[in-house]
């Protein structure tokens, strides 16, 4: 059993610290993920041939292998 109040066992742990910061860092990551993933999956689609050579040569392109 704790005697401290509601506001002192949470005091220092809401968004006006460090959860701010890692909600924003969520978001920006989540939305890279999903630029890069359909890039990636239209990449693909275009690509025409899936054989080994066609495939290594693409990624042998710096962009793509960058991305």
């Amino acid at each position: 059993m704790s005697l401290r109040s509601p506001l002192g066992r949470v005091l220092g742990l809401g968004s006006a610290r460090s959860g701010s910061s890692h909600w924003f860092t969520q978001r920006v990551t989540a939305v890279a993920v999903a630029v890069l993933g359909l890039w990636l999956l239209v990449a693909i689609a275009c690509l025409g041939a899936l054989d080994y050579g066609t495939v290594t040569s693409w990624l042998a392109r710096p962009t793509n292998a960058v991305l």
